[in-house]
């Protein structure tokens, strides 16, 4: 019985690191459309074909990865806004950023009860 739910838990990791590289890859490359389509094809397929732990799984990794990322993001962007802003002559306008902040702490948030869905379901 330990051996099952071992194999569980390192399927669940293997199918949550893959949904982060996903999450990553439709992240980082929206400039390279075709990768990001990609990404995006791939994780669809993906999740219509898993069932169960996997699914959820890889949903949450792709979750928690996109919404960690967008948090960096936006972090950056008000940074250097910031600093553009300190500069003479130098003018930066954000504005309100918080209902982006709320969506990548939405996504986090969805991603992590995923993952954690993922380490309680048995598999059938």
């Amino acid at each position: 019985m330990q051996d099952a739910r071992m194999d569980q838990v390192s399927t669940a990791v293997a199918h949550w690191v893959v949904g982060a590289l996903i999450g990553v890859t439709f992240a980082l490359a929206p400039s390279l459309l075709p990768l990001s389509a990609a990404a995006l094809v791939t994780f669809v397929v993906a999740v219509l074909a898993l069932r169960g732990p996997a699914r959820f799984a890889l949903t949450g990794g792709t979750g928690t990865t996109l919404g960690l990322l967008f948090l960096y993001l936006t972090q950056r962007s008000i940074e250097s806004c910031a600093r553009f802003n300190r500069q003479p002559g130098g003018r930066c306008e954000m504005g309100d950023s918080t209902p982006f902040i709320v969506i990548a702490l939405l996504f986090v948030l969805a991603g992590l009860v995923l993952s954690f869905l993922a380490l309680r379901r048995r598999a059938r």
